[in-house]
């Protein structure tokens, strides 16, 4: 269901209460109201906004809670070297729309927008938040805290640090953004951070940056037609990818931060081996590759787990069979084993009673399946009754 305020055209939303106490139309975003249970939506256009406050109402509400000062009236703002700045014809021509996904976890920003300029305050999260955005379409231009200034074109990402002061100038421009709280990318990075700029450098020169890219576009163009816990699912993912990225910047507090990297990495490979689980040739070597690291790292990431990546991805799709065997009753042995990355159907069968007691048609007969497996038959190792076959 979607909401939308009286006298409130520009603003609609699809949570009620429950899910999250904060309402558009009764205010701006504040601290006290917490962030919502689930993963809502949010929509703000500023074609029925008074035309003098429209940058500020756009920036606020749709990157929840970001205080913007207009400077785009043609004066040249005191410090900068951005030169007297106008949008077209004024401040009064500028317009927005955009879409905002806020999670507990986090939020993904779409968005386009007139030619701009102003100066950003900090949110107003507690916390701070840290933005990790690509240009569609346009450029960008930030002038930091320090002076520095950083200018981002279409195709590239860039990196916005929400408690810096900072200055900016952007064209017609389209962007796609996503927004975490800063205690995730320390839990990778260490305390001592590298600057905003190392960062969307090593978001441009990854080897993940083209799928980062492809998750980020599926989620701005598909998700009017998501479900809730899809839009969740792939928001995470581009949560993972991005602190991935980042883990493989050289960390300047030293050794202490390798287990939150390797944990970080651990999570990334567990996603990709649940999306990927139908590819027949799926491994470490290609799982390595795919994610820009060795298949030696990935080992220690998985070393003080349960189970090496072998037997995780084994049993990831034998997992997956028993979930379509019991919910899809009319798929064949044959097209379940298929699904799940296992091309010959003596293997599949073997494979299956061996983890579960049972051969795939009696567990699709029986519909509920046998009592769950022990930990050391599930971890793919022989239970204390197991016979050498």
């Amino acid at each position: 269901m979607i909401f939308s305020g009286k006298g409130h055209a520009d603003l609609s939303w699809n949570w009620n209460q429950h899910t999250w106490s904060w309402r558009p139309d009764r205010g701006k975003w504040q601290p006290d109201f917490g962030f919502p249970k689930e993963t809502v939506r949010l929509d703000v256009s500023t074609a029925f906004h008074p035309p003098a406050d429209r940058l500020a109402f756009w920036s606020n509400y749709a990157f929840l809670g970001r205080d913007v000062v207009d400077e785009a009236q043609g004066s040249t703002p005191q410090g900068s070297n951005l030169g007297a700045v106008r949008t077209g014809a004024g401040a009064d021509t500028f317009s927005a729309r955009s879409r905002s996904i806020f999670d507990p976890g986090g939020a993904f920003f779409a968005y386009r927008a007139t030619a701009c300029a102003g100066r950003a305050r900090p949110g107003v999260s507690r916390d701070g938040d840290i933005s990790f955005g690509l240009i569609l379409k346009g450029e960008r231009r930030d002038i930091h805290i320090d002076g520095t200034e950083t200018v981002t074109q279409a195709g590239n990402f860039f990196v916005y640090d929400r408690r810096e002061v900072v200055r900016f100038r952007w064209t017609d421009h389209k962007a796609v953004s996503v927004t975490m709280s800063t205690e995730r990318p320390t839990a990778v990075l260490g305390h001592e951070w590298p600057s905003s700029q190392a960062m969307a450098q090593a978001l441009n020169g990854s080897r993940l940056a083209p799928l980062l890219r492809g998750q980020m576009l599926l989620l701005a163009r598909q998700s009017g037609r998501m479900s809730v816990s899809e839009q969740s699912a792939v928001l995470h993912s581009l949560f993972d990818l991005i602190l991935t990225i980042l883990g493989q910047i050289p960390s300047t507090d030293g050794a202490a931060e390798t287990r939150p990297r390797l944990d970080m990495l651990r999570q990334s490979t567990l996603r990709y081996i649940d999306q990927n689980i139908a590819m027949p040739h799926l491994d470490v070597m290609h799982i390595a590759r795919v994610l820009g690291c060795s298949r030696a790292t990935i080992y220690r990431a998985f070393a003080d787990h349960d189970g090496a990546v072998a037997d995780t991805i084994r049993r990831a799709r034998l997992q997956r069979a028993r979930q379509l065997l019991i919910e899809v009753p009319g798929m064949t042995v044959a097209s379940v084993a298929a699904r799940c990355g296992v091309s010959d159907i003596r293997t599949f069968n073997r494979m299956f009673r061996k983890f579960y007691g049972v051969t795939p048609r009696e567990m699709q007969r029986g519909a509920t399946g046998p009592a769950p497996i022990a930990p050391d038959r599930a971890a793919g190792r022989p239970g204390p009754n197991h016979q050498a076959e």
